[in-house]
C-alpha cells in the first residue's frame, strides 16, 4: 500500500499560492477550502431532506430553535402559529 500522502484540489491551489506569493501564509486556506468543498457536496442532500418534509432552510432553523427551547416560555411559538 502506498504511504505517500494524497493531494487534492486544495493542495494544488495552495501550491499555486506558494509559488506566486511565497511571502503569504495561505495555510489557513486549506481547512477552510476543504470545509467549503464538503459543504458544497452535502448541500443538495440537506436540501432534499428539507424538501421531503416540505421545509426550507429558515423554517428548519426556526423549528430547531423552538424545539431546543421547548421548556422556555420566552421562545414558545404562539398558539396561533400555523404552517
Amino acid at each position: 500500500m502506498d504511504k505517500s500522502p494524497q493531494t487534492d484540489a486544495v493542495d494544488r491551489i495552495l501550491e499555486q499560492w506558494k509559488r506566486e506569493r511565497p511571502d503569504l501564509d495561505c495555510s489557513p486556506m486549506g481547512p477552510f477550502g476543504r470545509l467549503k468543498r464538503c459543504a458544497l457536496l452535502l448541500e443538495p442532500r440537506i436540501e432534499a431532506a428539507f424538501l421531503r418534509h416540505d421545509l426550507v432552510r429558515w423554517e428548519f432553523d426556526m423549528l430547531a430553535t423552538l424545539r431546543r427551547a421547548a421548556n422556555r416560555s420566552c421562545c414558545r411559538p404562539p398558539s396561533s402559529f400555523q404552517r
